[in-house]
C-alpha cells in the first residue's frame, strides 16, 4: 500500500491510499470508479454502515448497548472522513 501512497512521489504511483498512521491505510477520499458512465466516490460505492458488523440490540455483559456504539462509531468514522476530504481539497 505504501508503494500507492497520496503523497508519494513516484511514476507508478496510482495515488490509491492514505496512510492515517504507521500500518493504517484508507483509500484516498478523492478516489472515484467509474460506473456505468458516471464517476461515483469509492466511499458512496461502499456504503459504510454495511462494513461494521449489525448486533441487533445485543447487550455486552456490562449493559453497554453495542449497536449504540457502532452508529456512534460509524458517525464518527464519516466525520473524520469529511474533514479529511476538506483538507485534500484545500477548504
Amino acid at each position: 500500500m505504501s508503494k500507492n501512497e497520496i503523497n508519494r512521489d513516484d511514476k507508478y504511483n496510482r495515488k490509491l491510499f492514505y496512510r492515517v498512521r504507521t500500518g493504517y491505510y484508507i483509500f484516498n477520499p478523492n478516489l472515484a470508479l467509474k460506473v456505468e458512465g458516471e464517476w461515483v466516490n469509492v466511499y458512496d460505492l461502499l456504503l459504510l454502515d454495511r462494513l461494521a458488523p449489525d448486533y441487533e440490540h445485543q447487550h455486552s455483559g456490562w449493559g453497554i448497548k453495542l449497536d449504540e456504539i457502532r452508529a456512534k462509531n460509524m458517525e464518527n468514522c464519516k466525520n473524520q472522513l469529511r474533514a479529511l476530504l476538506v483538507n485534500m481539497m484545500g477548504g
